[in-house]
């Protein structure tokens, strides 16, 4: 039977416990929902939302009465027994939360989840920590430390891990990213996290020295940050990967282009070249059945396709002879002044995917603009000064460009040059500098 002395006891610490509780569950659903705030949401959300709420609140009320009244063993002697059954499979109830409210991959949840989690446990690291050091500098810890230390310390921590990881993470848009091997996250975040994060309070009790403890709570912060960093570094690498991949499926068609494109201009230059000689032929003939004015001009009109770009390099003559052929026929102005040989270390996949992917954009702009006479695209290469400089220049049409994408990036990157798009008086510029010879 329980001592009306010591049922009182229970019950007044059951306020304590339980406001303690309701932080920690805070605590952990703000972590979490900093990484997935973005992703999407299911139908009916917020419903949703006020149902997983409702739980957790039932939940952490009824879990801190039976610990507290109907079995105060639960948070006395048995308490790292009762923290391990709550903590170990918590994560995997904010999976299931996570899912229900998100409209997202499993390994994208499981990665918010256990990002969120061991982010809360660095901030739990962080409010052991400033209470210890506070125990060895002043003997002591006030009621109003403690409680400045709940509320300040994990704000701190987490607008840290916000505007270092998160906004980071976002901006490279990583959360999408499915990685499978964040199965093995969780198994690290029960193991090396949580486990280590009971093991430390439970030596603070049983009489570890507190500068062994502290120096431990500084080791856990450390593992739970790496691994926030192991997981950025996975879902980076796993996005490089898909990036190159998709560069190279793109690359593989530019090179398939190139060859038709290749040879259609052969084709139609030996076509071209064939009538025109029969054409002045006839003009040659004074007998001639046809219109001589109207020969004259067939013969001109042929001569623009019978023409073929000399740049010294012939990948971007047939870039150049393609683009100038369709800016003909759209009423664009193309001028080139290359020294193609220049760009001799290039591959002709690489040239004729940069080119072809920046004249592309140049052209949708040049059609775009109403004026004629601003309907004109310069393109020069040239060597100087031990590197080739390539500068093209069109009218700006205020939509988004390619040409400052990811894949002409890699191309560009690849061959340790840069890449410079600029605007400015209705201009816009491209201007693209390697080393004249980046791989000696």
């Amino acid at each position: 039977m329980t001592n009306p002395s010591d049922m009182q006891l229970v019950s007044a610490t059951f306020p304590i416990i339980l406001t303690a509780s309701l932080f920690t569950a805070a605590k952990i659903i703000l972590a979490i929902w900093l990484f997935v705030r973005k992703l999407p949401h299911r139908n009916r959300f917020a419903l949703r939302a006020v149902v997983v709420f409702a739980v957790v609140l039932v939940a952490v009320v009824a879990g801190s009465w039976v610990g507290t009244v109907q079995n105060p063993s639960l948070t006395t002697s048995n308490r790292y027994l009762a923290q391990a059954a709550v903590f170990i499979p918590l994560p995997i109830a904010c999976l299931a939360a996570t899912a229900w409210l998100y409209d997202a991959s499993p390994w994208t949840l499981l990665f918010c989840v256990t990002a969120g989690y061991t982010l809360q446990n660095i901030a739990s690291s962080a409010e052991t920590f400033n209470w210890l050091l506070s125990l060895v500098l002043t003997g002591g810890v006030s009621e109003p430390f403690a409680a400045l230390d709940m509320l300040v310390t994990p704000l701190v921590i987490y607008v840290v891990g916000y505007l270092v990881l998160v906004r980071r993470i976002e901006r490279e848009g990583l959360e999408l990213i499915q990685d499978r091997k964040m199965l093995l996250m969780i198994l690290a975040l029960l193991a090396l996290v949580i486990g280590f994060d009971l093991v430390n309070k439970q030596l603070e009790e049983i009489g570890t020295p507190v500068e062994y403890v502290i120096i431990l709570r500084v080791f856990h912060s450390c593992v739970c940050v790496f691994m926030l960093l192991l997981e950025y570094e996975m879902l980076y690498s796993k996005s490089l990967k898909t990036e190159i991949s998709t560069m190279s499926r793109v690359m593989e068609g530019e090179r398939r282009h190139l060859e038709l494109s290749r040879e259609s201009i052969q084709a139609i230059n030996a076509r071209c070249h064939d009538i025109r000689h029969q054409v002045l032929k006839q003009l040659t003939r004074d007998d001639s059945p046809h219109d001589r004015e109207t020969l004259t001009a067939i013969a001109r009109e042929i001569s623009i396709y019978d023409s073929q770009v000399k740049t010294g390099n012939e990948t971007l003559d047939v870039v150049i002879t393609e683009k100038g052929l369709l800016c003909e026929r759209e009423g664009i102005s193309l001028s080139c002044i290359a020294d193609g040989s220049a760009l001799s270390f290039m591959s002709a996949t690489d040239i004729y995917a940069l080119f072809g992917t920046v004249l592309g954009d140049a052209m949708d702009a040049a059609q775009a603009n109403d004026d004629l006479s601003c309907r004109r695209i310069v393109v020069n290469v040239h060597q100087a000064m031990g590197f080739v400089s390539t500068h093209i220049e069109y009218p700006a049409s205020g939509a988004a460009e390619r040409d400052a994408s990811v894949p002409l990036r890699l191309i560009v990157e690849s061959y340790g040059g840069t890449l410079e798009p600029s605007e400015k008086n209705g201009v816009r510029r491209v201007d693209i500098l390697f080393p004249a010879n980046p791989r000696s």
